[in-house]
Order: C-alpha cells, then structure tokens, then sequence
C-alpha cells in the first residue's frame, strides 16, 4: 500500500475575499448585503449636493488659500473643480484678537471656490472647539453648493484677524493669524480614478467583492 507524503486538495469551497471563509450561500448573502448599501450610496451622491472626492485644504500665497482638485455633485451631476494656489478670501467682519471662528468653504456647480463665515465671527469663540460647535448652526450652506471642507482661524494675540487682509497661519500679509487649521470634508463614495474607493468616516464602502475560492481564484458562472 502507497503511503502519501503529499497531496494537493482541490479548492472548491466558497469564501469571501476580505479574509473569511464559509459557504457560498453565506458569501453570496453577505456580498448582495454590501452590493445594496453601495447601490444606495451612489443613488444619494446622484441626487443630492455634497462630495464625491474630496479636496485638501491648506494655505495658499500671502493672504489666500489653496484648495486640490476635486469632484462635487450639485443636484446629483457631478462636477469637477480645479484645483487651487491663491483662492481670495472674501471680506468679512473682522476676528477680535486671540478669539476662533470657523470658516465654511463651498463649491457651486460653476467650479467656483467661496466662503461662508460665522454670524458670531464680530465676537468669536474662546476655543476651537467652541467654534466648531458654533459653525454647526452658523455656518450655513446653501442651496445648490457642496460644502468641500472648514478651516478654523485663531486671531493673533495682540490684533484682530480679518480675512482677504491678514494671511492664514504662517503665511505673509497683515497680521497673519496665530493658528489655522484645516479640515476637509471626505467623501462617502470617494471616486478615484482606480479600483480602490477609499473609504473614511464610517461611510458606506465599496466592500461587495467577487467571491473565489480558498486559493482566492474568483469564481465565474
């Protein structure tokens, strides 16, 4: 009788590619689960304003800001918006000095890049976090804008800041502010030009995979 030192076992058990195993009625609920809360996504991003691939904020030349390239929908149809390197910041009432406000940044279906400061800007707050809970009732958007990301604005101690005059931290122009910070609003699709739909804030992900088998061979009918 042969005795049998080595074997191959054919792979015919299902499983799904994110790292678990089970049969292929288990897999084929759970990626038809996953495919219907993607479908559902991407019907929100087609009729509503928001973000489908987020910006990056971040300082721009003397007195301004910059912004990356990125993709918004206005009314479900989406629009690219250039990136950029010296986007003007409109006049506003002027931030008393050592005081923080948050600042709304907003693109419309035009391209173009504006500003919605706070009603309270003329008083400010005592701590970011105060502002940023502020710039959740008085900071509003508008209709057909998307609302691509926030940027919190310390003054200077000894002066107050006003913007489309004195430059964002660490920039040049009037009395540039104590402390600037950025934040951009990430998409909950995350469109990108491969396959891998990165995914941030507890969104919906693109997670619905082809089920293979153990050794990861996608199964086809």
């Amino acid at each position: 009788m042969a005795i049998v030192t080595a074997t191959t076992i054919p792979a015919t058990s299902s499983h799904d590619n994110s790292g678990g195993s089970g049969g292929s009625r288990r897999d084929l609920v759970l990626q038809f689960n996953n495919l219907l809360k993607q479908q559902a996504a991407l019907a929100l991003a087609f009729t509503s304003d928001g973000v489908l691939k987020g910006t990056a904020l971040s300082r721009g030349t003397t007195n301004t800001m910059a912004s990356s390239q990125c993709v918004i929908t206005i009314g479900g149809v989406p629009v690219s918006v250039a990136a950029t390197t010296a986007q003007a910041l409109s006049a506003a009432t002027a931030l008393p000095a050592g005081m923080w406000t948050v600042i709304g940044i907003d693109a419309v279906a035009a391209g173009t890049i504006s500003q919605v400061y706070s009603s309270t800007i003329g008083t400010g707050q005592a701590t970011e976090a105060l502002a940023i809970a502020d710039a959740l009732t008085n900071v509003t958007k508008t209709a057909n804008k998307a609302r691509i990301g926030y940027i919190s604005v310390q003054a200077a101690g000894a002066a107050t800041w006003t913007a489309g005059t004195d430059a964002l931290a660490g920039g040049t122009g009037g009395t540039p502010a104590q402390t600037t910070n950025y934040y951009n609003i990430a998409s909950p699709w995350q469109l990108t030009a491969d396959s891998a739909n990165a995914i941030s804030l507890g969104s919906v992900g693109f997670s619905a995979k082809q089920i293979g088998n153990l050794s990861g061979t996608v199964l086809t009918a």
